[in-house]
């Protein structure tokens, strides 16, 4: 699994598909990229797929963010650091939250949604969140 060195520190991502639009996928608290594991390669067929092990979470370093926002300057680190002026999110649970956050806050910079068992006011455990 590559890795990449952002300002939040190091970061563990699986990658899929050489062509098409950037697609990023977004676990949920507690998770990692690995929740996103069956639908990866199918997606690369239309897309290139990038999901990461969000900050505390997975195999990517700690802390986590406290907050939703926290992670949305996170993604926004995580495309500075691809290359990736805009991108598709897709984001289960508390990655729904994130992605759309990130939209609400530059929506220049997303290029579309896809949310997963999430809401606007998604309530999480500060544990959790925290990873």
């Amino acid at each position: 699994m590559p890795t990449l060195e952002t300002a939040t520190g190091l970061v563990f991502y699986a990658t899929h598909g050489e062509a098409g639009p950037a697609l990023i996928c977004l676990h949920g608290a507690g998770g990692s990229h690995s929740h996103w594991g069956h639908l990866l390669g199918g997606l690369a067929d239309c897309a290139r797929v990038f999901a990461p092990d969000l900050p505390g979470h997975g195999r990517s370093a700690p802390p986590g963010r406290a907050t939703v926002d926290g992670y949305v300057e996170f993604l926004f680190e995580f495309m500075d650091a691809l290359g990736l002026e805009r991108a598709l999110l897709a984001g289960h649970s508390m990655g729904g939250a994130i992605a759309l956050a990130a939209a609400l806050a530059r929506p220049g910079r997303v290029a579309g949604l896809a949310l997963l068992g999430s809401s606007a006011r998604l309530r999480v455990l500060p544990a959790l969140i925290a990873g």
